[in-house]
């Protein structure tokens, strides 16, 4: 487990960031600021992840394939990129028109000058993928990590100098997206994965990742799905509440967002079904343990946490933080399951589980969310979340013989060591 245990570490120093910027925008933008700048970033956010055809997913399975040379990939990777940025940015420039025509001139100025975070962001993905497909966890780690820790370093100056503003702040993560991508492309080209090469893996990569994206698009809409209908039909000052709800409650999906990034390669690159179950059992143990633990924390904390780190106009928000803290649970089991079946290519359990989930979320939004405000959006996240983890459970028989239940049966050393962490808190609160 030391390719987990070094992720873990990144995922925690991403995590740490992303809480340091989060709580520097919340009590610097207040929550109207806080959810002008959320609306603003989020279309162009949105537009992408829609738009990028899971190249970079598809960059991830050939490399750890080793169906090209790198340089091929990475090649032909960039070039999709840089032809899907072109199409993209004049779609993305729509799509906040008529989004954003409740907001603040100022706001919309903003979300057109976050449309260049589309070819950086292509960029980087790709480059990042790379490496993960490589298994090359050291600099894929550094990179990951590398654009969080500089968006956070540089909202810190941005506020000494004085520019304190969404313009500002939108900004600030635009120049952290440049410097990831120029440092992964200098990275890559330490490696010689940067030469001049005809894209020839383009087709392949375009056949999986559409694939793999068919499920992905299902799967943004269903998790942005509250926060698109948040941003359209209730005021700036509720999305921020949400966005900084959201922001503490997705803090226990640490650790499954790391398995997760570790099982979808390992799977992919192993021999035959009977590694695949052992490799997906292992870390989907690992996520329950450790999520679970996460919950109680977060259940139990969260007032003192909004008070404390995000300031008393964001007080009041305790109950949305621990209502959406179990959409997280679910969604972090649902996040490893889904990169098991990724890996081994069973695209089509993933397309069914993440429709099951969209489907049940839009219903209880349409009936939610007027009737209860952002904690009827939040009950239809854990609503669209258990429904799409039904379906994928109920598709890994099917997938590979082992069973739901078979998967979460903990190994003789894995019980030995859960026995010496219970033993070990228990004499601890003893001698308290």
């Amino acid at each position: 487990m030391k390719d987990a245990a070094q992720s873990l570490l990144s995922t925690g120093v991403i995590q740490l960031a992303n809480i340091a910027s989060g709580v520097l925008l919340a009590r610097i933008l207040l929550p109207d600021g806080r959810g002008e700048l959320a609306a603003a970033m989020l279309w162009p956010t949105l537009v992408a992840s829609l738009g990028v055809l899971g190249i970079h997913e598809a960059v991830t399975y050939h490399a750890s394939r080793g169906t090209h040379a790198n340089s091929v990939i990475l090649c032909s990777g960039l070039v999709l990129a840089f032809v899907l940025s072109a199409v993209l940015m004049p779609l993305g420039a729509i799509a906040v028109e008529l989004a954003l025509t409740g907001y603040r001139p100022e706001v919309l100025a903003v979300a057109r000058l976050y449309l260049l975070f589309i070819p950086l962001n292509f960029v980087g993905l790709i480059a990042i993928a790379l490496f993960q497909g490589a298994l090359r966890f050291g600099e894929w780690n550094l990179l990951r990590t590398l654009v969080h820790v500089t968006y956070t370093v540089l909202i810190v100056l941005f506020h000494v100098v004085g520019w304190s503003s969404i313009e500002a702040f939108a900004a600030a993560y635009i120049l952290a997206n440049l410097v990831l991508a120029v440092t992964a492309l200098a990275i890559a080209a330490s490696h010689g994965w940067i030469r001049p090469r005809r894209p020839v893996a383009a087709r392949n990569i375009i056949a999986f990742g559409s694939r793999v994206h068919a499920s992905a698009i299902v799967q943004i809409l269903g998790e942005r799905l509250d926060q698109i209908v948040i941003s359209v039909l209730l005021s700036a000052a509720s999305l921020g509440l949400y966005v900084v709800a959201i922001t503490v409650a997705r803090l226990i999906t640490v650790p499954a967002a790391t398995f997760a990034t570790l099982v979808f390669p390992k799977v992919a690159r192993a021999g035959d079904s009977v590694e695949q179950a052992r490799i997906l059992g292992r870390y989907l143990r690992a996520t329950l343990a450790t999520t679970l633990a996460g919950i109680v924390v977060v259940v139990l904390c969260a007032d003192w946490i909004l008070n404390t780190f995000f300031g008393p106009t964001f007080g009041n928000s305790a109950g949305l933080v621990q209502t959406l803290a179990v959409a997280s649970f679910l969604l972090a089991c649902k996040t490893v399951v889904s990169a098991g079946l990724k890996g081994m290519g069973e695209l089509r359990a993933i397309s069914y589980g993440e429709i099951a989930g969209l489907v049940v979320s839009a219903v209880s939004l349409a009936f939610l969310l007027p009737a209860l405000g952002v904690i009827g959006a939040a009950i239809a996240a854990i609503l669209g979340q258990a429904a799409s983890l039904a379906v994928l459970v109920n598709g890994l028989p099917r997938s590979f013989g082992p069973g739901a239940f078979a998967l979460l049966r903990p190994t003789a050393d894995e019980t030995a060591g859960f026995a010496k962490v219970f033993l070990a808190v228990g004499l601890w609160l003893r001698k308290r």
